[in-house]
């Protein structure tokens, strides 16, 4: 059965990029797929560059800027498709991801969403990082997406999904500045199993004054906490959604979830405040909100004092700037990254 694909690609002011990405789609070894430019109300000439291409199969779709979440639930809503993916207008995917990820999505029905590893670059090609998915199964991929996002997540071009999705958890949460795209996930593995290929298949390249200003960094701050709160705040069903994807459903290990739960909580919002006060201290330079939110991550699980990398960005958080910045040229020069 040839079943048709949403390819949904939410953009803002990437006229000078988004051709690339598009490109990558038209390339792929499956074909039967729309794609759907959803332009946040850029200023550039995308809509121009996107009428361009002859295609019958792209709709260039126009929205005052609203976010990323209210751009890509635009695309969710005027999608045909059984089956649902988003790339970001930065990215690149390798020619058989469509295939792959479909393949997957056939041949088991409990399934709702089909992920793969990534490699982040920047623009100019050089390595910053791979992200994989390392869950091996529901169970694991609930409790890494709130306490460890990166090894369940890696990154919103990856991820495949049944429609039937969407309409069991809802869309992305348009009150979220970041993070709507781990608090979807979140939902969907509530319900549906997932399956992550072992391979790169999405290429992200990096913008390096991403996330800088202090201002982000709040943004990033709220919504992170409040895709915590809105997961915790429904403690049974997580409990139940642990439980029901374990190998032992003996009544012991009920017991456990319900005494673990706590643990995981803790060590959600204990990474959360670490993650947010590293981005304060090496993207914004903000030692002062950096330090504000190591210290609560502290309250949260006092271990970390033992990790030396949360320890160095905790010292750092006290020195000058310029101890920042001759201790980033050392990180540098040694090739090591945080």
């Amino acid at each position: 059965m040839n079943i048709l694909i949403s390819v949904v690609i939410p953009t803002y002011n990437r006229a000078n990029i988004i051709t690339d990405a598009i490109d990558s789609v038209l390339k792929q070894t499956y074909q039967n797929f729309e794609i759907l430019i959803i332009d946040d109300g850029s200023a550039d000439n995308t809509e121009n560059i996107i009428k361009e291409i002859q295609d019958q199969r792209i709709k260039y779709i126009y929205q005052e800027n609203s976010g990323p979440a209210k751009a890509r639930n635009n695309g969710i809503k005027h999608s045909k498709g059984e089956y649902i993916v988003f790339l970001d207008s930065d990215d690149l995917w390798h020619h058989e991801l469509l295939e792959k990820h479909i393949k997957i999505l056939n041949t088991n029905s409990n399934i709702g969403m089909v992920s793969n590893h990534s490699l982040y670059k920047t623009f100019d090609g050089q390595y910053i990082r791979k992200k994989t998915c390392q869950a091996k199964n529901n169970k694991e991929y609930l409790q890494y997406i709130l306490t460890e996002p990166d090894k369940a997540y890696p990154g919103p071009s990856t991820t495949m999904f049944k429609r039937e999705c969407f309409e069991k958890v809802g869309y992305f949460d348009e009150t979220l500045n970041f993070c709507e795209d781990w608090d979807l996930c979140f939902r969907v593995a509530l319900f549906y199993e997932f399956h992550c290929i072992n391979g790169t298949l999405t290429y992200v390249r990096v913008h390096q004054n991403s996330l800088s200003r202090t201002r982000e960094v709040e943004k990033f701050r709220n919504s992170y906490l409040k895709f915590l709160q809105k997961a915790f705040e429904n403690t049974s069903l997580l409990q139940e959604a642990l439980y029901h994807f374990a190998l032992n459903k003996h009544n012991l290990f009920s017991c456990l979830i319900k005494c673990k739960l706590l643990n995981i909580k803790n060590k959600a919002y204990s990474n959360a405040l670490w993650s947010i006060g590293s981005w304060a201290l090496y993207k914004s330079r903000d030692s002062f909100v950096a330090r504000k939110n190591l210290l609560e991550s502290l309250g949260y699980s006092h271990t970390k004092i033992f990790n030396l990398k949360f320890l160095m960005a905790l010292l750092l958080s006290h020195f000058p700037l310029f101890m920042l910045n001759t201790y980033e040229k050392l990180k540098k020069g040694s090739g090591r990254a945080y």
